[in-house]
């Protein structure tokens, strides 16, 4: 194993614990930095396949925060939190997307909370080898889906509600492996950061012992091929450059030059979307789609996930098919207005200076943290729990490596009702998923009463309220049924009140109850909200 270079403030004293009488760091300090790298893995292969996963975090969380001393609570710099604070409670009431907003600002927090976590825990190498291990484990995951997990889910596709087929089809049947993330590209850039952590231990490692880091690289390397991600791979490239302008072991990262390059051309001769460049296209969409929001919401912004709602009158709606701007930093200009533009160029100029800092000191782990960054400008895996977490512990351990601890501690006056909400909203959401799964599960197609029921375990949430109205409308509801979905789908308004596919489907559902007239004047609404949306002409006929 090799040593962890110390950090330039004493970490045990940041800390607020001794050190031990031979020298050594104090032994609750040990035991933090295995909580927290624990945290990154569990991130890594649960945030978005285990419900449980979130909820739990922010537990361990809670409980790693509250065990610290009082005066040992510094691992956040305070002038960020109140402005930090603000923007975000800010962003939660002007949001054009409270479900979205809701989930990206508890996602948020518990990045940051993990970060200060990190930063007074300052894994050592050995304990940043594990959080690699655990990560480039995930490849399990992509093995299993090309060896017929993803055939085995198409075959399945009738379990989903009907209005949910068409996108799980088309996700699953791109073939494109996903391993532990919701999104190909996600789960690229994931294994991508620790590269060159594994990298680093392969060359520092001897004989046998090199075989584990190498083979991780490998698992790694044929996971990056599987998901026909171009975009992380043009990441490994920038950041290969950069290690041969520094002049470092030049035929060892000529080598890892030959093996991207080739990945990159595999990666290129199966996609078949790169000869009409529909990628490009599709995040120039979205680009200017993300202009028109700003433009038009310049103040305080649309909330966190906001883009896509937002944009629903502009020219090039109809072709913009995520809320997200595949570039987080245009992203987050849109979402939080001009309010929140010094928060976001402090945010980045700080990321810089800890990656310049970084680069000098620890070039291994400057370039994992970077991995994420670079793949943002093209992409919004910052926005993906199973991506931003890990990413939270590197960047902390980072900057215990390289920046002094702050000198004032966290006041519990924040600190604990942000711990105490985190927890409780990711508890509701996780009892809300869970229960939707059972009614979804239920015979003969699902339970769309069941459903009616989850969805009221978080209220701040609409897309289980969509699931039971699918379930509705497909034929499985009673009359009674169907007037509780629509009451309840109405009161939901405030939660994506600029929707037009929630007008769409209030229509749907006023119109199975024979009420016409009513159902005629949401479909108008919906065809206003969404101009360039898809085309209602049968449903208004229908109504008529």
């Amino acid at each position: 194993m090799v040593a962890a270079p110390p950090a330039r403030g004493s970490q045990g004293a940041g800390l607020g614990l001794a050190s031990s009488a031979k020298g050594g760091a104090d032994p609750r300090q040990a035991r933090l930095a295995v909580v927290v790298v624990a945290a990154g893995v569990l991130a890594a292969w649960g945030a978005v396949r285990w419900g449980f996963c979130q909820p739990l975090l922010w537990l361990v969380v809670m409980l790693a925060w509250l065990a610290l001393p009082v005066t040992a609570r510094r691992g956040l710099p305070l002038p960020w939190l109140v402005p930090g604070t603000l923007v975000l409670a800010v962003g939660l009431v002007v949001a054009r997307d409270h479900e979205l907003a809701v989930r990206h600002t508890t996602a948020f927090a518990l990045a940051v909370l993990l970060f200060g976590l990190a930063r007074l825990a300052a894994p050592g190498e050995g304990q940043l080898r594990w959080l690699a291990l655990g990560v480039a484990g995930t490849t399990v995951l992509v093995f299993l889906q090309v060896g017929g997990g993803m055939a085995a889910a198409l075959g399945n596709l009738d379990a989903l509600p009907p209005g949910l087929r068409e996108a799980a089809a088309i996700r699953l049947s791109v073939g494109r492996a996903f391993g532990s993330a919701a999104l190909p590209g996600h789960y690229a850039a994931l294994v991508l950061t620790v590269v060159p952590l594994l990298w680093r231990w392969a060359e520092t490692s001897r004989g046998r012992y090199r075989l584990l880091p190498v083979a991780a690289l490998a698992c790694v390397a044929v996971a990056l091929y599987l998901t026909r991600s171009l975009a992380v791979l043009g990441v490994g490239v920038v950041l290969l450059a950069v290690t041969l302008l520094r002049g470092r072991r030049r035929w060892v990262v000529w080598a890892g030059v030959v093996v991207v390059l080739g990945l990159a051309v595999a990666v290129a001769l199966q996609r078949s979307d790169l000869g009409s460049l529909q990628p490009v296209r599709l995040r120039f969409v979205n680009w200017q789609v993300a202009w028109w929001v700003i433009r038009h919401h310049p103040a305080l912004g649309v909330g966190l996930g906001g883009v896509g709602q937002a944009g629903l009158k502009s020219p090039w709606a109809g072709g913009n098919i995520t809320p997200y701007t595949h570039n987080t930093p245009l992203q987050l200009v849109g979402e939080l207005g001009v309010a929140g533009l010094p928060l976001v160029v402090a945010a980045a100029l700080g990321l810089v200076s800890l990656l310049r800092r970084g680069a000098r000191e620890q070039p291994h782990l400057a370039m994992a943290v970077a991995v994420v960054p670079l793949h943002n400008l093209v992409d919004f895996s910052l926005y993906s729990a199973e991506v931003l977490l890990p990413w939270a512990v590197l960047v902390g351990t980072l900057a215990a490596r390289t920046t002094p601890l702050p000198a004032r501690a966290v006041p519990s006056s924040w600190l604990v009702p942000v711990l105490a909400a985190g927890t409780l909203v990711a508890s509701l959401e996780w009892r809300c998923d869970a229960a939707l799964a059972e009614a979804l599960a239920a015979p003969h197609g699902g339970s769309c009463g069941a459903a009616v029921e989850a969805a009221r375990w978080a209220p701040w949430r609409v897309r289980p309220v969509v699931a039971a109205a699918e379930l509705a409308l497909a034929g499985r509801a009673s009359a009674r049924e169907l007037e509780r979905v629509e009451a309840l789908l109405t009161r939901r308004h405030w939660v994506q009140p600029a929707s037009a596919g929630w007008a769409e489907l209030r229509a749907r559902l006023l119109l199975a109850q024979g009420r016409r007239g009513e159902a005629l004047v949401w479909v108008r609404e919906a065809r206003r909200r969404g101009p360039a949306g898809r085309d209602l002409k049968t449903l208004e006929a229908l109504c008529r």
